[in-house]
């Protein structure tokens, strides 16, 4: 999400872009609805099953958009047990049990235990392994003892709802901030504006105050009270600006502040290319000082351009050039395929549209770079998967790369496997081995001719029903699109790196821009359908639209389904519900 202050706009009122990006699913998590609280505000935005409130878009006077902080407000704790007591601090202490009786449908019912310590919850994982030596710090073991998650949202009151409906009936920048301030059970980015003029970002969730912000890395000693939270930092404390002096905030998962900031957050949480592409474009748009407008938002949701290739890509052309000879002779079959295909890559400067070949190139060789390291070290694949899917993979790949270009750690063990195993420059051979691969499977998928390598040909959106989308019903409920993008653009398309196809499962469930000079200058987009019946009209009658980068306009007076819902005991209307 982000927010632009009126001073920098054509309207002179900020206006805001929101799309949170999530797994793509039907029925989709969001819903469109416009809604009018008796003697309150008028709102339009997203709402889920269940909530009779806004998620996240605006009412009159005030927008939000909310996408994930990746606050650290969780640990894992190693237990040591028995069946009834865990060991801690010197002396065993009683487990505390909860039974659970699940049921299920046409067999007898489950009857489970479930386990806690002080910490938290036990959780039941085969084996958990300590990732800290992956990225260059710690011991990788494997932790065979159960482990506990200890969780800030673990308490016994939850004041969630209560955040939403003061942010639902905000009507100016100090409502906002205490809808904020209580909505202190789960870690979110907030960017927010005001139709009086004022724009923001707030973190919210509770920080645990800990020895240590690097400890929250690894697995702990739950049997140390040295490694106990202490209790947590004021809300207040967590990161907040209001009218910066840049005139915008952007989050997109975004580092939320230097290392050295209160509680210690920016350690734990990457920057993003996707911030990166959005600051930039803000930025130029805002030195040419015509002033920027809802337009400007729908291309900036709508962009796909990977500022992390930008820079990737020359360093990879550059070794996989240097080094081919390495590797293969001129004459053989692996030398021509790389020929072939660093030519087709001529020309090419991030653009990862659907109709682009060199975007196809790109996004495969990567894939099979990744796919390269890690392989002796993570024989899991469900562990290599967590490894390489995070944003800290692509930072450190990216930091590799440059070293590798600079002719340092060519021989990490990182890079070692069955083919470069008895190899000096394993790291290398690994890029240029990879572009051989990145060939051959665009060939063998796609066929010789380039012609037909277009990124949309192998990048496919996928919209998945469950269950039906496994099982032999799936032609009827499952959908799929051409997809622009990748995991680094701001139009997002999120893949599994691990998995052998490229059908992506992550991006914009909802989309919002919005000028504060009226609510009438909103426009809203859901990713699929608004049912989840596949024999409704409006199952799928979205999907298009949102590839295409398309919005529906907020209409008042909209002829469509009511829904009017009372409080029983007060006998009064309590809201009334407009689908859209």
């Amino acid at each position: 999400a982000w927010v632009v202050h009126g001073n920098h706009t054509k309207s002179g009122y900020p206006i805001i872009g929101s799309d949170p990006h999530l797994a793509h699913k039907i029925p989709s998590l969001f819903y469109l609805v416009s809604y009018k609280i008796p003697n309150g505000p008028l709102l339009t935005g997203a709402s889920m099953p269940g909530l009779p409130l806004i998620a996240m878009g605006r009412n009159e006077d005030v927008a939000w958009g909310i996408t994930v902080s990746y606050i650290e407000a969780t640990d894992i704790y190693s237990i040591t047990r028995n069946t009834t007591h865990y060991y801690y601090n010197n002396d065993w202490h009683k487990l505390q049990q909860t039974k659970h009786k699940i049921k299920v449908d046409g067999k007898k019912d489950v009857n489970y235990i479930s386990y806690s310590t002080h910490h938290g919850p036990i959780m039941h994982y085969p084996s958990q392994r300590d990732v800290g030596t992956v990225f260059g710090v710690g011991n990788a073991v494997f932790m065979d003892k159960p482990l506990a998650l200890a969780w800030s949202g673990l308490k016994d009151v939850d004041r969630t709802f209560d955040a939403i409906m003061k942010l639902n009936m905000a009507k100016n920048l100090t409502d906002f901030i205490q809808g904020c301030l209580i909505a202190d059970s789960f870690s979110a980015s907030f960017a927010f504006a005001t139709r009086s003029g004022d724009i923001g970002y707030y973190a919210t969730g509770k920080v645990p105050i800990r020895k240590s912000i690097n400890d929250s890395l690894y697995v702990r000693n739950g049997s140390d009270p040295a490694n106990d939270w202490t209790g947590y930092y004021p809300v207040e404390n967590n990161p907040h600006v209001i009218n910066p002096k840049d005139g915008f905030v952007v989050t997109s998962n975004n580092k939320v502040g230097p290392k050295n900031i209160k509680n210690g957050l920016g350690t734990t949480i990457p920057t993003t290319a996707r911030a990166i592409r959005v600051n930039k474009i803000l930025k130029e748009e805002i030195r040419k000082g015509k002033g920027l407008d809802l337009e400007l938002m729908k291309r900036i949701q709508n962009d796909v351009f990977d500022e992390y290739a930008a820079i990737l890509f020359p360093k990879l052309v550059s070794l996989a050039k240097l080094h081919k000879g390495t590797f293969y002779s001129s004459q053989s079959t692996e030398m021509k395929e790389i020929d072939i295909t660093l030519q087709a890559l001529s020309n090419w400067k991030g653009d990862m549209s659907a109709n682009s070949k060199q975007a196809l190139i790109y996004n495969v060789w990567y894939k099979e770079l990744f796919n390269t390291l890690f392989t002796t070290m993570f024989t899991d694949t469900f562990e290599r998967e967590s490894i390489i899917s995070s944003f800290f993979a692509d930072h450190f790949l990216g930091n590799m790369i440059s070293r590798w270009s600079n002719g340092e750690n060519v021989n990490e063990a990182m890079c070692e496997n069955k083919e470069n195993a008895n190899l000096s420059q394993k790291c290398l051979y690994n890029v240029v081995s990879s572009l051989v691969a990145a060939y051959r499977f665009i060939r063998n998928t796609l066929g010789s001719s380039q012609k037909n390598w277009k990124w949309g040909y192998l990048n496919r959106k996928q919209f998945a029903h469950v269950p039906f989308s496994v099982s032999p019903l799936k032609m009827l409920f499952h959908r799929e699109r051409a997809a622009s993008g990748n995991r680094n653009t701001v139009n997002m398309a999120g893949l599994h790196y691990i998995k052998t196809d490229y059908k992506d499962c992550i991006g914009p469930q909802y989309r919002m821009i919005a000028d504060l000079q009226s609510i009438s200058k909103t426009f809203l987009m859901a990713d699929i359908g608004q049912s989840g019946s596949v024999f409704s009209t409006h199952y799928d009658d979205l999907l298009d639209d949102n590839v295409n980068g398309e919005y529906i306009a907020y209409q008042e007076n909209i002829k469509g389904d009511f829904l009017h819902l009372t409080n029983n005991q007060r006998k009064h209307s309590a809201l009334s519900l407009i689908h859209i």
